[in-house]
């Protein structure tokens, strides 16, 4: 459907009239009161995980504040080394540890 200028919103009676008395929950007969509140969501496993998951990472800092004045300082006197094998081992842990994820994740959906 293109949406432009001419197009108009089909009115709520409209809908109503044609809908025949059904209601979307698939109550037959009747349609829902004005009050009534009866609309809910059931979520599944996998998305209560999810919203479990985002609500523990809004808890967590996002900056480790100690650990950044430890590397600062170490940084001010010359006494921070890089150890380019202890980088690399880390890089490739995280990135099987990514793969690893997004294979379960996959295998969920």
């Amino acid at each position: 459907m293109k949406i432009d200028e001419r197009t108009q919103p089909i009115p709520l009676k409209a809908y109503k009239s044609f809908a025949g008395g059904r209601s979307v929950a698939g109550r037959q007969g009747r349609m829902p009161r004005s009050g009534d509140t009866s609309d809910k969501v059931d979520l599944s496993i996998h998305s209560r995980r999810v919203q479990q998951a985002a609500g523990d990472l809004k808890q967590m800092p996002d900056v480790r504040r100690e650990l950044v004045a430890k590397v600062k300082s170490a940084v001010e006197d010359g006494t921070y080394r890089i150890e380019p094998q202890k980088v690399a081992r880390a890089m490739l842990k995280e990135g099987f540890e990514n793969q690893i994820i997004m294979r379960k994740i996959d295998v969920m959906a």
